[in-house]
């Protein structure tokens, strides 16, 4: 088994500028500082980290044995590594550091970023620029009840499309929608209670403005154990309601 060459001496000197023609094989740098042009054509093996200040042009293969950062690293000129860059003891970064990638890139994680292989549960609003496919198809939350009341509130949470459930326990005069979106689509789901009550065909509420129905000339009878879908498309004005009835 050959040894390891001798750290590199540039003019009998370590630890100062070094030329290229100093890295033109294989060579060990312990505790380093390179504040020069530095290009490895070869393996490069760092088991301490690098520290550059200088030009970073790497072409062959980088193998980090153990990588740990606990601050914020800092590449001084251009900084680019061309070959394979394998870190067989994986990257871990302090709570003070930063790792910025392409936009292209991504990196599988638990915490805060997109794991492609597995479930993940992510929070905040997510922007989505361009057409999304979901090849699975979408699911949506469980449906959230309504308060019956005279005038129930139906809280939408800004979102485009929900699902709500409601059992009639006494006639409604108009809907209050909150927390609605131009173009939203809502859906309710509607069970009679233990009398026959009435649903207005002319809604009011307050929030939209502005209803329409197609419930005809009266108000629309919800049956003891009926049961009614409503639909509700807002438009950015007027929220349109119309309903398919089951016995």
């Amino acid at each position: 088994m050959s040894l390891a060459p001798a750290p590199i001496l540039h003019n009998g000197v370590l630890n100062t500028t070094f030329n290229a023609s100093d890295f033109n094989n294989a060579s060990k740098l312990n505790s380093t500082n390179v504040t020069g042009p530095l290009t490895v054509s070869g393996l490069a093996t760092f088991n301490s980290g690098t520290q550059v200040n200088g030009t970073e042009n790497v072409t062959g293969a980088v193998v980090c044995n153990t990588s740990t950062v606990n601050a914020n690293q800092t590449v001084g000129g251009t900084s680019a590594i061309t070959g394979l860059t394998t870190c067989t003891g994986g990257l871990t970064l302090g709570t003070t550091s930063t790792l910025t990638l392409p936009s292209t890139q991504a990196i599988n994680s638990s915490v805060t970023l997109v794991d492609l292989g597995s479930a993940q549960t992510l929070n905040g609003i997510k922007t989505f620029s361009n057409l999304s496919v979901f090849t699975l198809g979408f699911q949506l939350p469980i449906p959230s009840a309504i308060i019956s009341a005279a005038v129930p509130t139906i809280n939408c949470g800004n979102k485009s499309s929900a699902t709500f459930t409601l059992t009639m326990g006494n006639n409604i005069t108009g809907f209050g929608f909150a927390s609605i979106r131009a173009g939203g689509n809502y859906t309710i789901f509607v069970t009679g209670g233990s009398s026959i009550y009435t649903i207005s065909n002319a809604l009011t509420g307050g929030n939209p403005s502005s209803f329409k129905t197609n419930f005809g000339g009266s108000a629309l009878s919800i049956p003891i154990n009926g049961s009614v879908i409503l639909n509700c498309f807002y438009d950015g004005t007027t929220m349109y309601v119309t309903y398919v009835s089951y016995a």
